[in-house]
């Protein structure tokens, strides 16, 4: 609500090794053609959606004065919550994988996962962040199927994001500019 203050104060002190990240960089190139499709069908073209570089989406209210900074600020809200994740499969075959703010997801689409799934299962593992361990049903440690695989891709995604926010286009709700 009250971005345009960011530009009166100093940068925020980072403090080293938090929040926690994970090594991979998942270096796939984002078709944000089809990562701006997909967010407008599934917000039915009602709300304003910001897309940032590596297809992080942060949905706002269809009159958001200025989108840009309030989705930089949901971004860095969830980057320095926790890591905590929800890939849900999607009704098109594409999944949304959500963080703390309901608002911002990962979109990764069906197309990535077909066509790079043996580099997503080679590299998952380095989606983790240090000392994290994540239990899967059956209990078993940092075991993970193709739903947990695609989380960790699409989360170490948005990390990249929020590292170097860039946003990569702005989608207006049906009807407006």
């Amino acid at each position: 609500m009250f971005g345009f203050l960011r530009s009166l104060f100093p940068k925020r002190r980072v403090i080293r090794g938090f929040p926690p990240v994970p090594v991979w960089k998942p270096n796939i190139p984002v078709d944000l053609n089809s990562v701006a499709d997909r967010a407008g069908y599934y917000t039915d073209h009602g709300n304003t959606v910001v897309i940032f570089q590596h297809g992080t989406c942060v949905v706002l209210h269809a009159n958001a004065q200025n989108p840009k900074v309030e989705a930089m600020d949901v971004l860095e809200h969830v980057f320095n919550f926790h890591p905590d994740f929800n890939p849900q499969l999607m009704d098109d075959g594409n999944w949304l994988v959500s963080f703390s703010e309901p608002n911002c997801a990962a979109l990764v689409l069906q197309t990535e996962v077909e066509n790079h799934r043996a580099y997503i299962q080679d590299n998952h593992l380095d989606g983790l962040v240090h000392g994290e361990v994540l239990l899967d049903k059956d209990q078993k440690p940092n075991a993970f199927d193709e739903r947990g695989m695609i989380g960790l891709f699409g989360r170490a995604r948005m990390f990249m994001d929020a590292q170097e926010p860039r946003v990569a286009r702005v989608l207006a709700p049906k009807g407006e500019g």
